[in-house]
């Protein structure tokens, strides 16, 4: 995986073992926040293939509360797979209920992770995350600054939707320890918790048009929008100015749903005249706004 999609995949931020855990507001009747996975927190989740692995439960509380996972691998260059012996010790998490595996109203899957290894000279050890069957499949390398350190891991749920994972049923989630990383008889334990699915802060994350320049006469303006946020928020969709310099020809409150979508701006009744377009959505909110602009040309052809 190339530096620039691995960037573009993820976010993973240092915290500080006293950070305190958050409890999630609600809305009566709404979508939840966030969803707390415990499950996968409990070793009776995951599977070792191979036996290449152990997990257990740690006696560690999780920066962000609750329990921790541990997977212990002993690195070894003469067993595992025979045609593999320097290979890939993972453990695999399938047993999610149906509401757990369900993150189609989400927009990040969210943990926290930390590593340690019996070489105290390794600096950057590294594991890696596979969401997934293939070929449908969402592999991620995640690089510890070091050893001890927690880490907090984002992975958005749009990406999963672009690989064409089914995000409302998740397969399996996996991960993997590659021993090429590591010295023989190293012994790497990768720590794992606070496993939830989180709901960004209602906004519009992209907005353009999708043909800047239009043709006199035209009928309306397509708009790509993609929204983030709980569908409660969302729904309540965004208000809309067109302008043209200081005047303001139209207002309107445009209609939204959750992730990508193209809405079709009619502009059919405003006579428009050959010039440049602005379109701003919560033009009153400095946070939250959103810019593009079209032209309409000087002719047809």
């Amino acid at each position: 995986m190339n530096k620039k999609l691995l960037s573009a995949l993820f976010l993973i931020s240092t915290l500080s073992p006293g950070i305190s855990a958050q409890v999630p507001s609600t809305v009566a009747g709404a979508q939840p926040s966030s969803l707390q996975l415990e499950r996968m927190s409990n070793p009776s989740a995951w599977t070792i293939p191979d036996n290449e692995a152990a997990v257990t439960q740690s006696e560690v509380i999780c920066p962000t509360g609750g329990k921790v996972l541990q997977m212990t691998v002993p690195v070894d260059y003469s067993k595992g797979q025979k045609a593999y012996p320097v290979g890939w010790p993972r453990m695999n998490c399938n047993k999610l209920t149906a509401v757990e595996s369900n993150w189609q109203d989400y927009d990040n899957f969210e943990f926290m992770a930390k590593v340690k290894v019996s070489r105290s000279e390794l600096r950057r050890p590294v594991c890696s995350l596979i969401i997934g069957t293939r070929p449908k499949q969402f592999d991620l390398q995640i690089k510890f600054n070091a050893q001890g350190e927690w880490l907090r891991v984002t992975v958005p749920v749009s990406e999963l939707k672009e690989k064409g994972i089914p995000v409302e049923k998740i397969p399996q989630v996996v991960f993997s320890v590659s021993e090429s990383n590591y010295a023989d008889k190293d012994v790497v334990e990768l720590s794992l918790g606070g496993f939830r699915l989180t709901c960004a802060s209602f906004a519009v994350a992209a907005f353009s048009i999708m043909d800047p320049a239009l043709a006199p006469g035209a009928k309306a303006v397509k708009l790509n929008i993609t929204a983030n946020g709980q569908e409660s928020e969302v729904r309540r969709g965004a208000p809309l100015i067109l302008r043209q310099k200081d005047k303001i020809l139209h207002r309107e409150q445009l209609p939204l749903t959750k992730g990508a979508q193209v809405y079709e701006l009619d502009i059919s009744k405003l006579n428009l005249v050959p010039g440049d377009y602005e379109i701003s959505l919560f033009p009153d909110d400095a946070k939250l706004q959103k810019i593009a602009s079209f032209k309409i040309v000087g002719s047809a052809w």
